[in-house]
């Protein structure tokens, strides 16, 4: 087995264990040699088995469709471990991902929390023969919301607001927070929250509306608190580290002037245009690829 098929095999590995685009990415070797085959090759967009990652698939191949490319997709082709295993095998060329969480399974280890950081460290980790280009404002990462009334009562828009009071407030949380989130919201905003209320994700917004929850940590497309009685508290510090979306795609794969269209959606996209492409698809049933073209005719893309 080659130095390149092992890393691969430890990447799908690793995969199997984090949650792809859980609502729900330059590179570990870099595009600096460019396949000639790339200009007039199928590029193949796959996604993940989420409404997320197969939106941006959309936009994506439809962004490269318009460079005058031949694009096909291949929705929902399962979780990490069988995307890459697809990219391995060159069955796909592409997928959405989420920087942070990608780079957590690539490097354990790593600390780094802010989009910037958490970029630069990926583009180190990842193995040879997978890239990304310029990550997306959009974000899937976990947010801290509070009613409006209560946050005009704590004069609160960020969690530095909040955190002399964090000592007589509950929180709301679908799983109990990671001990180091903890630490973090004690070290950065000397925050201890008097109580934590675990409970499934869907009573999360009620139990802010009912007062049995003062504050809730709600990720995916819930997370951009656009209701006009929710206010999303800003985390400045970054507790929760970045999660970008980005393409990752087969190194040398894409031509320079493809690369330069993904990083202009990546320039247009942010969370709440995500989270509006979401909430289309999930309450008014409206296809992915009808979505993904709407932005990107709104956009001029």
């Amino acid at each position: 087995m080659t130095d390149r098929m092992s890393a691969y095999a430890r990447l799908a590995r690793a995969a199997a264990l984090v949650p792809a685009f859980g609502l729900l990415v330059a590179c570990g070797g870099t595009d600096s040699v460019l396949d000639p085959a790339a200009q007039g090759t199928t590029i193949v967009v796959g996604s993940a088995n989420s409404v997320p990652s197969e939106v941006v698939a959309h936009i994506y191949a439809g962004a490269l469709a318009r460079t005058g490319a031949t694009v096909r997709t291949q929705p929902r082709i399962g979780d990490r471990a069988e995307y890459l295993a697809a990219l391995d095998e060159g069955g796909i060329t592409l997928v959405p991902e989420i920087s942070g969480d990608l780079l957590d399974y690539l490097n354990p280890d790593a600390t780094q929390s802010t989009p910037d950081e958490v970029f630069d460290v990926l583009n180190r980790s990842l193995p040879d023969g997978l890239s990304v280009s310029d990550y997306a404002a959009a974000q899937d990462r976990p947010a801290f919301l509070m009613t409006q009334p209560r946050a005009t009562q704590l004069s609160a828009r960020s969690l530095s607001d909040i955190g002399a009071a964090c000592s007589t407030l509950t929180l709301a949380a679908a799983a109990a927070p990671e001990q180091s989130v903890v630490d973090a919201l004690q070290a950065e905003y000397g925050c201890r929250f008097s109580e934590t209320r675990v409970l499934p994700s869907a009573d999360l917004r009620t139990a802010l509306e009912t007062g049995d929850a003062d504050v809730a940590v709600v990720r995916g497309s819930a997370a951009t608190g656009s209701d006009d009685d929710l206010v999303t508290l800003v985390d400045e510090k970054f507790v929760y580290p970045a999660q970008n979306v980005l393409p990752l795609y087969r190194t040398g794969a894409l031509t320079d002037a493809q690369r330069m269209k993904l990083n202009i959606v990546a320039g247009e996209l942010n969370t709440a245009d995500l989270a509006d492409l979401v909430r289309q698809i999930d309450d008014a049933d409206a296809r992915p690829a009808d979505v993904a073209r709407s932005w990107l005719d709104a956009h001029g893309l």
